[in-house]
């Protein structure tokens, strides 16, 4: 699934999807884990990051994003797959790329401590 998910319709995609491209906020987090536990099974999880700033995004910051992946890390149900973010719709290629960089700069740091 892409997009913002609301949790109160978390119960219909978790029998829908595998993947989950937005994960944002620890309330999310914990309504999938108690939802798939009851399916024993497990989603493959996205954390979204708000490297643009723009208060109109969803998406963790991006100076939340180490104890947020250790809060998926904990749970029995979600897998930690990477991150994605969304771009500001401008028309500025070195603000869109700057975007883009900080969310490598986040993967490969997470690559290093073996979490992805």
């Amino acid at each position: 699934m892409v997009g913002h998910l609301q949790r109160n319709k978390v119960k219909y995609a978790v029998e829908i999807f595998e993947y989950l491209h937005s994960l944002d906020r620890i309330e999310l987090l914990k309504e999938i884990e108690q939802k798939m536990e009851r399916r024993g099974k497990r989603i493959k999880t996205f954390i979204q990051v708000n490297t643009s700033g723009e208060k109109t995004k969803f998406g963790i910051s991006p100076q939340d994003v180490d104890a947020f992946i250790d809060e998926v890390l904990k749970t029995k149900c979600c897998e930690f797959w990477g991150f994605m973010t969304i771009a500001p719709f401008i028309c500025d290629e070195g603000i869109i790329r700057n975007c883009f960089r900080r969310l490598r700069q986040m993967r490969d740091r997470s690559e290093k401590l073996n979490i992805s």
